[in-house]
């Protein structure tokens, strides 16, 4: 008799559960592709922000490159030209050499941190995704004194439907779906990245270059950054470096 009260009230309590079971997972499903969209937005925000950071130099020195040339022009004399485009080009190297070592010790933390993982590119990407959702969910799901809120109800209706029990469970979960959709994104995004990066400087060197430094200044590409400054040299100390560069 016992067993058969049991059994009927399992069977009935299925039958009730049934429904809030599935929307809970639909839920799920639904917060798992919020969660997706945002990981992407950011993504977008971050190459965007780096493009931005490291295109419109480039076209800049482009423009200058081709005022500079102007004024060279509108100077009447070589050694002017000289000046104005190795300034420009002197620049350039200034600002270049200042963006690689921004970038280096940007990235250098997070080389550090993949070293000491272990892991490949895939893991360590999941892995950071995982501890900042997980930071993300705690935080939302208990207050500032440890007290749990309405975010522990949900964990327990998510349990009822299969899902994880645990934040660190659903953080975990999130991280492993989003982590690949996140890397293929970014993959293409770098490319568009590169893209006009790489434009610019292909500009740069085959037409730029031989057009308005080499053929106007008869500098290389080493010496016309040093051409301001020696001189300058020249200038203060009454050296002649100019004459060896030119050589």
């Amino acid at each position: 008799m016992l067993s058969t009260a049991k059994a009927y009230l399992s069977t009935w309590a299925g039958r009730l559960l049934a429904p809030l079971r599935s929307h809970v997972t639909d839920a799920l499903d639904g917060a798992e592709e919020v969660v997706e969209r945002l990981a992407l937005a950011e993504v977008d925000s971050a190459m965007f922000e780096r493009a931005q950071s490291l295109t419109l130099p480039a076209f800049v020195i482009i423009a200058l490159m081709g005022l500079g040339h102007a004024a060279g022009v509108a100077m009447g004399t070589a050694e002017g030209m000289r000046l104005v485009v190795s300034t420009i080009v002197l620049a350039a190297a200034i600002y270049a050499v200042h963006a690689t070592v921004a970038g280096a010790r940007a990235v250098l933390p997070y080389g550090l941190a993949w070293c000491a993982t272990t892991r490949d590119v895939t893991g360590y990407v999941r892995l950071q995704i995982y501890a900042f959702l997980l930071g993300r969910l705690d935080a939302s799901l208990r207050t500032a004194t440890g007290e749990t809120t309405i975010g522990s109800v949900v964990l327990r209706l998510l349990s009822l439907s299969g899902g994880p029990r645990t934040v660190e469970a659903l953080a975990w979960r999130l991280a492993v779906r989003i982590t690949p959709v996140v890397l293929r994104h970014a993959g293409q995004r770098l490319l568009l990245v590169l893209g006009p990066i790489l434009g610019a400087w292909a500009y740069y060197r085959f037409v730029v270059y031989p057009e308005m430094v080499q053929t106007d200044t008869g500098l290389s590409p080493w010496s016309a950054p040093l051409y301001p400054l020696a001189a300058l040299c020249d200038a203060v100390f009454g050296t002649t470096l100019r004459s060896v560069l030119l050589t």
